[in-house]
């Protein structure tokens, strides 16, 4: 969880010079090189550290594309599950 959190903060410290778009395509690099690292391992510390690359995808993956959801239905007819709509029964 640690690594998560570290990322997590990082991106909410990082100014607009990295855009979401950017991030994402990191994580996917990162995702290449765990897969290269893990398929490739011969022994446990490797597998760690591809473990850990790919965690760290996965953590950047779910924040921004949260984020990223988020931002598309602000300001739009989309209602949201945060969002009620007063419906009637009848």
């Amino acid at each position: 969880m640690l690594p998560g959190i570290v990322i997590a903060t990082l991106r909410g410290l990082l100014p607009r010079a990295i855009t979401d778009k950017k991030l994402l395509m990191i994580g996917a690099v990162a995702m290449v090189i765990g897969a290269v690292l893990i398929g490739s391992a011969t022994d446990a510390q490797s597998l760690y550290v591809g473990r850990l690359a790919t965690g760290i995808r996965g953590t950047i993956f779910n924040v921004v594309l949260t984020k990223m959801g988020s931002d598309w239905c602000d300001g739009r007819e989309i209602v949201t599950a945060s969002k009620r709509t007063s419906t009637s029964v009848r």
